[in-house]
């Protein structure tokens, strides 16, 4: 599976862009995840989205980039990141979005009860959240919820 994962992965701008379908992302989340759950380990399974925003500021910050080069999934979340690719030779797939593939996770996660924690943005914005997506994917668990301005990551990561 890993080697599988491996083989779709593209060097753009020395970046590890995955080509792989949106389906076929949330797939191999969803297997991590469990694999993760069987073995009682805590480990996440890191997912970013490349843009034409966010590729220029990586070129640019060394700690950006190591953090993007260090994904275990890194998409084209915008249509530059795209047809930039397929100009450079790599067959991209689709343009998968950080939120159309957060949407297909809380459907999963709903029906599987793969528990999920928020972590990001205003309190307000968490506690409508709250409110929100169990009413539109009945059967999710939010296990909990952390506002996005935290600067110490050990206690983001007691959360």
């Amino acid at each position: 599976m890993r080697d599988d994962i491996s083989r779709q992965k593209s060097a753009f701008f020395g970046l590890p862009l995955d080509t792989r379908r949106r389906a076929q992302i949330c797939a191999t989340i969803g297997l991590r995840l469990r694999e993760g759950t069987a073995a009682e380990s805590r480990k996440c399974f890191r997912h970013h989205s490349l843009n034409a925003c966010k590729l220029p500021a990586a070129l640019q910050d060394d700690m950006l980039f190591a953090a993007l080069s260090r994904a275990d999934c890194l998409s084209a979340d915008g249509m530059g990141i795209v047809w930039a690719a397929r100009l450079m030779g790599i067959r991209v797939s689709e343009r998968v979005t950080g939120i159309d593939l957060m949407t297909d996770l809380l459907a999963q996660f709903a029906q599987d009860g793969t528990r999920v924690f928020l972590l990001g943005a205003r309190q307000d914005v968490l506690d409508q959240l709250q409110g929100t997506l169990p009413a539109r994917f009945p059967g999710l668990i939010i296990a909990g919820t952390h506002h996005g301005y935290e600067p110490d990551d050990e206690k983001l990561a007691d959360c």
